[in-house]
């Protein structure tokens, strides 16, 4: 049994893409991919086209992301969002956003 084990951290998703596509191009294919955060949304778009394209495909939008994109705002966003009590430290717009752009659109939900 081959697993892919992708860990959370925003920066890592890049990096993780890279190695996807660098793991599928030599023929290794997982029978099991166990993630989270950002790894669980590289793991689901992989899941849903784990071909080397589908790989090509991820590693291709990453370059593509900026930090506004997902997490638009400044100190004084974050400082305000604290002191007006609100849940987060950033709106879940441009997230959920993000998730629906690199998410493929067949897959309705995910999970065990």
């Amino acid at each position: 049994m081959i697993a892919f084990v992708l860990s959370g951290g925003g920066n890592r998703g890049a990096l993780q893409a890279g190695a996807l596509k660098a793991l599928l191009e030599r023929g290794i294919i997982p029978n099991l991919i166990v993630a989270t955060s950002v790894g669980a949304l590289n793991g689901v778009t992989l899941a849903a086209d784990p071909t080397v394209a589908g790989a090509q495909r991820l590693a291709a939008n990453w370059p593509l992301i900026r930090r506004a994109d997902i997490f638009p705002g400044n100190a004084l966003t974050v400082g305000w969002r604290i002191l007006s009590g609100r849940g987060s430290l950033h709106g879940q717009e441009n997230l959920a956003r993000f998730i629906g752009h690199q998410v493929p659109t067949h897959v309705q939900r995910f999970g065990i």
